[in-house]
């Protein structure tokens, strides 16, 4: 019984790694075709983190990618460079750094929103019905259940 809880830990660990990795590479694939390779992956999910409405604060957009202060503010001056972004100081707090996005910075965004919906029912097609609901009621579940 012992083997075969071990077993099921390695599949499963095995499995969404490679899920994940796979889904990653066909969003790239999709990406290549769809004239934003002029981006890094680190600046399309950056571009996603500022996304496109209010204005984020460099801390929101460090919480959006899950890194610290600090890390974004390389990506942050290549897309102001690159005209995607735009930085400023807060009204209310002028020590309040925050960025949006310009809009040809909105336009990508758009488009990296359309490829993440177009992988993602690429990889829906996959299932039927019934499949697809188990899959969103598991989903659902694990994802309710992770203590971060």
């Amino acid at each position: 019984m012992e083997n075969s809880i071990q077993e099921d830990i390695y599949v499963v660990d095995n499995l969404i790694r490679n899920i994940v990795k796979k889904y990653e590479m066909i969003e790239s694939k999709n990406r290549a075709f769809r004239h934003l390779t002029a981006l890094t992956i680190t600046e399309i999910k950056t571009i996603y983190a500022i996304g496109n409405d209010e204005p984020k604060t460099m801390k929101e957009i460090a919480e959006t990618l899950d890194v610290s202060v600090s890390t974004p503010t390389t990506t942050i001056n290549r897309l102001i460079k690159k005209r995607y972004a735009t930085r400023f100081t807060g009204v209310e707090d002028r020590r309040q750094v925050l960025v949006k996005l310009t809009n040809e910075g909105k336009r990508m965004y758009e488009e990296i929103q359309r490829i993440k919906i177009e992988t993602t029912e690429f990889v829906l097609r996959m299932l039927n019905q019934t499949e697809l609901e188990s899959l969103r009621n598991i989903l659902e579940k694990v994802n309710t259940n992770l203590q971060v």
